[in-house]
């Protein structure tokens, strides 16, 4: 197999790799139940951050003795997620689940192991016995929760509505939010400029906030910046400051989601071999992830709250692979453009 062949190989190897974070449908389980299973998510979203940063190496690097030294690291991400896993004191009835990703994880340090010296159809053997641990795993885990991977952006306006009682600024962040839609964004911003100042420090004024950046971060936004790069590190601050106050909102999820977006595209980078933190990323989601559960025992039937958490968990890695680069751009252009109501009007 020529060298094209197998980082095409690779590719499509590794993106079959990646399907480990999803969005679940609602069944009726046991509290105690769904936090190990939002456990064992977390675990898969690291092991497919293991799995992305690996790729960088055997999708677009040649020398084999980068390989060596990537797979040494990825080999010890590895150990420290089994031993995460291990640590985890499951229910009885989770414990299959927990020993066959326990096999999933020796299985790709196995892979990963020695890598660099390994010929192109040994790779290719193991990955296959890799495919198909995992495609059991998957199929045990429907049992108890029925998946599908999706990244929503849609949130109902009303959840915002719920942290304000006056009538006049409810009607003033519709009509902004209206304004929005109809790219009017510096209208838009002349309104909630008025109501962050009313509301700052509040979740309602989180919600105001998050709108103003999406003034300024849209792509057909008609608000004149003088420099965007400062525009768009203002917001990013804004973004982060949001996600960190460790206080329930009805915009963590989509907070979370832009924060991500917009910190990989302006530390980072959009290509395919940029550095991509997501084990990073996934430590900041499980945090938001706890802050929202930990509301959730106060308030048990607010059905948004339960939905952001499958949202943050059911929201993919940011992958390689792309033909322009890393699919942030791909995240991108459904945060900051139509592309999201290009491809589905419903999303």
């Amino acid at each position: 197999m020529s060298l094209k062949k197998f980082k095409t190989f690779s590719r499509k190897i590794v993106l079959l790799i990646l399907l480990l974070s999803f969005i679940y449908s609602e069944r009726a389980i046991p509290a105690e139940i769904n936090d190990y299973l939002d456990k064992l998510i977390f675990v898969d979203l690291q092991t497919s951050a293991v799995t992305i940063e690996m790729y960088k190496y055997l999708g677009w690097v040649e020398d084999r003795n980068e390989w060596g030294r990537a797979s040494l690291k990825a080999i010890g991400d590895l150990e420290k997620i089994k031993e995460h896993l291990e640590s985890l004191d499951f229910p009885e009835e989770l414990n299959g689940l927990k020993n066959m990703y326990g096999i999933i994880i020796a299985s790709l340090k196995s892979i990963y192991t020695g890598i660099d010296q390994k010929d192109e159809s040994k790779i290719k053997s193991e990955f296959r016995t890799f495919n198909t641990l995992y495609a059991k795993y998957s199929e045990n885990l429907k049992m108890f929760k029925d998946v599908k991977k999706q990244a929503g952006t849609s949130m109902p306006v009303e959840e915002i509505l719920k942290f304000i009682d006056n009538e006049e600024d409810k009607n003033n962040f519709l009509q902004a939010v209206k304004l929005m839609k109809s790219r009017k964004y510096l209208q838009a911003y002349s309104i909630l400029n008025k109501l962050k100042e009313k509301y700052s420090g509040t979740v309602f004024g989180d919600c105001v906030m998050l709108k103003i950046t999406d003034c300024y971060l849209r792509e057909d936004t008609d608000i004149e910046v003088v420099n965007r790069y400062k525009a768009t590190e203002d917001a990013l601050i804004v973004l982060k400051t949001i996600i960190n106050k460790n206080v329930y909102s009805p915009i963590l999820y989509e907070a979370f989601y832009k924060w991500r977006t917009i910190e990989q595209e302006f530390n980072h980078g959009m290509s395919n071999i940029s550095d991509i933190p997501n084990m990073e990323y996934n430590e900041q989601r499980w945090k938001i992830v706890q802050v929202i559960k930990a509301y959730l025992k106060d308030n048990p039937l607010d059905r948004w709250a339960k939905i952001q958490i499958d949202l943050l968990l059911g929201l993919p890695n940011i992958k390689r692979g792309g033909a322009m680069g890393n699919d942030n751009l791909i995240h991108w252009g459904v945060l900051y453009t139509d592309l999201a109501q290009r491809i589905s009007p419903n999303f």
